[in-house]
Parts: structure tokens; C-alpha cells; sequence
């Protein structure tokens, strides 16, 4: 937001500046300036909170806490397997509430993100345009299930773009059962997301994208 408002200065447009003073000999009385439209944020946030992730879940979960408070047009989704539309929660309750109410609700069972991207297919695809960034956050590792990377990569067709944040180190991508090598090619960013400087570069990269 501040960046925006220090970018608001626009560029004199000569055109309507002239016909805006027409009526005063074509002394410009009345400035008239070009302005880039920028786009509002939309996200739609989709985080993994099984227990592969589990020493990263209150992580997350506050990160996504935090953005339902700031920003406007925002889908929140939780899932282990069955992926769960967490939006109320996070806007009604308080965070450890919140945080409760999901890893109850959301958190058990085995990962299964094959699953949670066809949930996402059969009830929530309309909330995806090409003015949403898709915002994945966890480790990738979906306990040898089909990762259905068709319907990811109708996903990154759909977006406007998709950020993955991964709560493992790039080293580890596409070893054991994780898929994060296979999802990949059909990110426009990932990176590793441990720590609160990590989240603040990804939150950055996210926006930049409506700047």
C-alpha cells in the first residue's frame, strides 16, 4: 500500500489536459494525469496442515491469520486429505481458537494433495480467475498418492499465477514421497518458507504481481 501511494504521482496527458481547458485559450488551469490501474489483491490460499507439517502448522496457520485480516479478496483452504473452506474461523475467532477449530477439523488423516486439488476442482474452482494468485503452502509430500498434476496444471492455466511456499529445503524436493519437483514447472514461484524473514520475501513476491 505504501509503495503504491508513493507511485501515485502519474504522467501529465497532454490530450485531455488540452480539451479539459478548452475554455480557458488552452492555458492548463486543470491538470489532467495518466494513472496505471492497479489491480486489488486475490488470493486464494490453500495450506497443508497434516501431519508431515505438523512442527510448521502454527506457522501457517498464523500466516494465514494474518492475511484474512489484510487483505480483502482472500479464499482461505486447509487440508490433510478432504480440504476444508477455513475462511470463517480464521475472520470470526480469535487465532488460537481458530488454530484449534482447524488442525481438529482439518488435520487428521494422511496427506493426500491429489485430493485436496480435486476438492478444490468439484467445489471451489469458480473462485479461480486470472486475476487470482494461487498461494500453496506445504511441503509437497503427498504420501505416495496421485499428486494429480492434471488438475494443478489447470489450476496454473486458470490463476493469474501460483506461488508455492514449501516448508522444506530445496534440497530435499523430490525425494521420498514428495512431489514438489513434479508440481514445479507449473509454478511461477516457489521458494523455501521456514521463517518469518522467508514469509516476508514471499508476501512481497506475491504482491509485486498487482503493483
Amino acid at each position: 500500500s505504501r509503495r503504491q501511494r508513493r507511485k501515485l504521482n502519474g504522467r501529465l496527458d497532454l490530450r485531455r489536459t488540452l480539451r479539459a481547458n478548452a475554455g480557458h485559450d488552452g492555458v492548463p488551469f486543470d491538470l489532467v494525469f495518466k494513472y496505471k490501474r492497479r489491480d486489488k489483491p486475490r488470493i486464494v490460499a490453500i495450506c497443508d496442515v497434516s501431519g508431515s507439517v505438523s512442527s510448521y502448522a502454527r506457522f501457517l496457520l498464523m500466516f494465514l491469520y494474518a492475511l484474512a485480516r489484510n487483505v480483502t479478496d482472500l479464499r482461505t483452504f486447509a487440508f490433510s486429505a478432504e480440504l476444508y473452506d477455513v475462511g470463517a474461523p480464521l475472520s470470526r475467532l480469535d487465532f488460537e481458537s481458530a488454530m484449534a477449530w482447524i488442525l481438529r477439523e482439518c488435520g487428521s488423516g494422511s496427506t493426500d494433495y491429489g485430493r485436496a486439488f480435486a476438492d478444490m476442482n468439484e467445489r471451489h474452482w469458480d473462485c479461480i480467475d486470472r486475476q487470482t494468485t494461487v498461494l500453496v503452502l506445504g511441503d509437497g509430500r503427498s504420501n505416495n498418492t496421485d499428486p494429480r498434476l492434471d488438475l494443478f496444471r489447470e489450476m496454473a492455466d486458470r490463476s493469474k499465477r501460483v506461488v508455492w511456499l514449501c516448508t522444506e529445503a530445496e534440497r530435499r524436493w523430490g525425494t521420498g514421497d514428495s512431489c514438489m519437483l513434479r508440481y514445479l514447472p507449473y509454478c511461477s514461484h516457489v521458494s523455501h518458507c521456514a521463517t518469518i524473514a522467508d514469509l516476508e520475501r514471499a508476501v512481497d513476491e506475491v504482491l509485486q504481481a498487482y503493483a
